[in-house]
């Protein structure tokens, strides 16, 4: 249902403690941007973001990043050994990362009453 058809709907309905007149004022005053968020929150939350990701890289565990079997080797001038090429779990990398993300923006938009509730 939306504003107006809330609207329309209370203008049927038999007064009650509230005139429909005041409950439609109520309504008519109701912003209906009122779901935008600021800049400075979505700048709060891009650090956020980036924060959570910045910890994650660093103290992932190399051995679920690397695939170690697919690392190639050469030998170069003077029989050096060098390493050619080695495979990143790029798939595994964008799960680590959207499950982070994921958490974070689930824990900044719950309010933190329902968080202590949820922990208790």
């Amino acid at each position: 249902m939306n504003k107006q058809q809330t609207i329309e709907l209370l203008q049927k309905q038999l007064p009650g403690f509230y005139s429909v007149e005041q409950v439609i004022s109520i309504i008519n005053d109701i912003d209906a941007d009122s779901n935008e968020v600021s800049e400075e929150k979505l700048t709060e939350i891009a650090e956020g973001v980036y924060d959570v990701v910045e910890k994650k890289m660093r103290n992932a565990d190399t051995r679920d990043i690397v695939d170690y079997d697919s690392a190639g080797f050469d030998i170069s001038y003077n029989n050096q050994l060098e390493l050619d090429n080695v495979e990143i779990s790029s798939d595994t990398i964008a799960e680590m990362i959207a499950n982070e993300i994921s958490d974070y923006l689930k824990e900044y938009f719950t309010p933190n009453e329902l968080a202590e509730a949820i922990a208790e």
